[in-house]
């Protein structure tokens, strides 16, 4: 039997079995409304709490969680891989804002 299916889908306190990387999976039950609950140990892992909120993505064959510091921080790494180092995008924003607000008032 794969270890993944030793634990009971019904039980109250769901048993982790590991797989082969060393990853525990934990058995839950998705809710009426599409709910599903994550176990308090992976809450804890990732520092997520109740109402907080999480970003969901289908991935192939399953589902990633993430946080939504760790969304910005993708996000932010996303950015300094797409812009040079050299580059300050507040300046470049503060410079196109002054010459609009010149070429509207040369317009008046």
């Amino acid at each position: 039997m794969d270890s993944r299916n030793n634990a009971s889908a019904g039980g109250d306190s769901p048993a982790a079995a590991q797989d082969r990387d060393g990853g525990a999976w934990h058995w839950t039950r998705l809710e009426k409304g599409g709910c599903l609950s994550i176990p308090a140990a992976f809450c804890e892992a990732l520092g997520i709490g109740e109402d907080d909120p999480v970003q969901l993505r289908l991935v192939e064959g399953g589902v990633e969680v993430r946080t939504r510091d760790q969304a910005i921080r993708d996000l932010q790494e996303d950015v300094r891989r797409a812009v040079p180092a050299d580059v300050s995008l507040v300046d470049e924003l503060i410079a196109e804002r002054r010459a609009e607000a010149a070429r509207e008032a040369s317009d008046d």
